[in-house]
């Protein structure tokens, strides 16, 4: 749903869609990710993208230290926005701007539809609980040149 949602904006907005990197959801991911991306930005500055929208902070973890080590300012040469808003995202160097889930509505409603299967009643359907963008301070305006 996250990819989706992202190639969805990004048709609303009328923009090319760059490829996208699948991982395992770990730090180690992100890292590696963030290597490939920091070279990229290295070499060719003026094609590199300017932001990047990562699947889940821990992922976004590893990207910001890979480019940090690489010399890619965050967010001056790169915007970074995570997803999740796991404790300690606000404690990162830069904190991390990501997609607030309310994890604790997410529970509380899974252990009802649970309760009501297990009674025979029927649960309703899914509902969506609306995430809601945290600003923190890993990203800013986009870039025109480095």
């Amino acid at each position: 749903m996250r990819l989706e949602a992202w190639q969805e904006a990004l048709v609303e907005r009328d923009l090319p869609a760059p490829p996208v990197y699948l991982g395992s959801w770990e730090a180690e991911d992100g890292y590696r990710a963030g290597c490939a991306l920091a070279e990229s930005i290295l070499a060719a500055p003026q094609q590199a993208p300017t932001a990047v929208f990562v699947a889940n902070d821990h992922m976004a973890i590893g990207l910001l230290r890979a480019c940090t080590e690489a010399g890619v300012r965050i967010p001056q040469d790169l915007s970074v926005v995570g997803f999740d808003d796991i404790p300690g995202a606000a404690h990162l160097l830069p904190p991390l701007t990501t997609v607030h889930q309310p994890f604790d509505q997410l529970g509380r409603a899974a252990v009802e539809a649970l309760i009501a299967a297990i009674e025979g009643s029927d649960g309703g359907s899914v509902r969506l609980l609306p995430p809601r963008l945290v600003e923190r301070a890993s990203h800013g305006p986009a870039r025109t040149h480095r």
